[in-house]
């Protein structure tokens, strides 16, 4: 398919493809895993109000995607080719929260964490897979507000928090950066049909 095809195939309801906007999106978390006694503070399902992560998604950094190569040797010289590797070495999407006024998404990281690094080798095995983020999808719109790709992680687990920096006489919104590990990344093109509904 030569590019003047593959561009017109792809262009809007504008027919213009116009550059995107870092701000044009919104994050959508499926689930949080609260574990240990915290669970009883969130009714019979265990699941706070996922707003407090949606609503408070920042800014998200994709990572890269890589491929490696092998060598095959091919009498005198080298051939190089794609070295299949599954869903291993996946890098870290990393995800800065604003701290809600309740602090209640940063506490929910935070004890995922503490219960996961006091957790005995028997209570990890059985909780650890089943304790994690079923999906995390951003949601990328166009410049009129028109969603147009999904970016889908799926099978996440939060492995690092980093730092509050907390300042006297600065009242600068708290943030909070969060790294997942995560299983499988999927891109989505949103077809015309779907985003009409």
């Amino acid at each position: 398919m030569d590019r003047e095809k593959l561009s017109h195939g792809l262009r809007l309801q504008n027919d213009v493809l116009n550059t995107f906007h870092q701000d044009s999106f919104n994050a959508f978390f499926s689930n949080f895993p609260v574990i240990g006694e915290t669970q009883n503070a969130f009714g019979e399902n265990h699941q706070p109000d996922m707003r407090v992560f949606d609503d408070y998604t920042k800014n998200v950094t994709i990572p890269n995607q890589s491929l490696s190569t092998m060598e095959i040797p091919m009498l005198n010289r080298v051939q190089l080719q794609p070295n299949s590797m599954g869903n291993s070495n996946l890098n870290l999407v990393v995800i800065e929260f604003i701290v809600d006024a309740a602090f209640l998404n940063y506490f929910l990281v935070y004890t995922y964490i503490r219960q996961m690094k006091t957790a005995t080798i028997e209570n990890l095995k059985s909780a650890y897979y089943k304790n994690r983020i079923f999906e995390l999808k951003i949601v990328m719109y166009a410049n009129d507000g028109t969603p147009v790709t999904n970016l889908k992680f799926k099978n996440l687990f939060p492995m690092d928090m980093g730092a509050l920096n907390l300042q006297s006489g600065v009242s600068d919104e708290l943030t909070f950066p969060v790294s997942f590990s995560y299983e499988d990344f999927q891109v989505e093109i949103i077809g015309a049909s779907e985003r009409n509904g």
